[in-house]
């Protein structure tokens, strides 16, 4: 009878084992499909920040771009504006408005209206 406990105990010590040993393969196949979709989300990860570095740095492209874009326009406004600055001075002389007048009207220098209206006469000569 203890010969047959004894081989009642070995065997399900062996199964123990048995069990043990597929409970640990389990372990370690969880184990490596744990690891490669670590390695998948690491890769993602690492594509979607070069993506957001270089959407970033497009970003600062054009951010660099607008800025350049409006000063020009500013330019162009200020531009503009000066010539109808200058519009308006030369239809002035050409009604015989003095140089005073021109320069508060028009915001031109003293230079700038004396030469509007020397140009007018000069015009008006021809």
């Amino acid at each position: 009878m203890t010969v047959l406990i004894a081989v009642f105990a070995i065997v399900a010590a062996l199964v123990a084992l048995y069990r043990a040993d597929h409970n640990r393969r389990e372990v370690f196949r969880r184990l490596e499909a744990l690891e490669h979709l670590q390695r998948r989300h690491s890769e993602t990860v690492k594509g979607l920040s070069a993506g957001a570095v270089s959407q970033g740095e497009q970003v600062v492209r054009l951010e660099q771009e607008l800025r350049r874009l409006k000063e020009r326009l500013t330019g162009i406004a200020s531009r503009e504006s000066s010539g109808e600055m200058f519009e308006q001075a030369i239809r002035m002389a050409q009604r015989g408005v003095s140089r005073d007048d021109i320069m508060q009207t028009c915001g031109l220098s003293l230079v700038e209206a004396d030469l509007v209206i020397l140009l007018h006469r000069q015009n008006s000569q021809d």
